[in-house]
């Protein structure tokens, strides 16, 4: 009899420890910060509202059903001069396109910047003039797309998917950027001619 009733005593221990260890393992899965793919491609580009060097409101979901090239710099990136050129040849390249918008996003983490004190223009807009380019004052809109400091070009399609993230340091930078907005581009086109114009929104 006590034999038996060491078996089962072993059994029951034996269960509490597997359900303790099962319900530990639950609460921390149920406590773990959970990941996801925001501003990465494949992602859903996420929507803002910004106001442009003109006092205009600025929002992606105003250019959906065209291909929107959002590039990201710091208000004051005394580096961005390097990339400048680079940024005006794109510009140059999809003046006239108008399935095609570009549009420069300069942030800053810090909200004083953008306070009376602060009368320059962003560096994105001193270099180029021809590009039209909107304040991230609380730097808001940079973290939703995962911007890290370094000038970074992002390719979003005509659905509002990230196609594309090309930091404008990578080597090869220009050839990418064309590629990659050329890849989005050819998509839409042949999704336009199998169902036709997509409606606008």
């Amino acid at each position: 009899m006590a034999f038996g009733q060491r078996w089962v005593h072993g059994g029951l221990v034996l269960a509490v420890v597997v359900l303790s260890m099962c319900l530990t393992v639950l609460i921390l899965g149920a406590t773990r910060k959970a990941h996801n793919n925001w501003g990465l491609p494949g992602s859903p580009a996420t929507d803002f509202y910004l106001k442009d060097t003109r006092g205009e409101p600025t929002t992606l979901s105003e250019n959906r059903g065209k291909t929107a090239v959002l590039i990201f710099t710091g208000h004051n990136d005394t580096g961005f001069g390097t990339y400048a050129k680079l940024v005006n040849g794109i510009l140059n390249a999809y003046r006239d396109d108008a399935d095609v918008r570009i549009l420069g996003i300069a942030y800053a983490h810090d909200l004083a910047l953008f306070g009376p004190s602060e009368t320059r223009p962003a560096v994105l807009q001193r270099l180029c003039p021809e590009l039209r380019v909107s304040a991230d004052a609380d730097g808001s809109v940079a973290r939703a797309y995962r911007i890290n400091g370094t000038p970074t070009l992002v390719v979003i399609d005509h659905e509002g998917f990230i196609r594309g993230r090309i930091p404008l340091d990578q080597e090869g930078a220009a050839i990418a950027i064309t590629e990659q907005i050329q890849s989005v581009r050819q998509a839409e086109t042949s999704v336009r001619s199998v169902v036709g114009p997509l409606p606008e929104d």
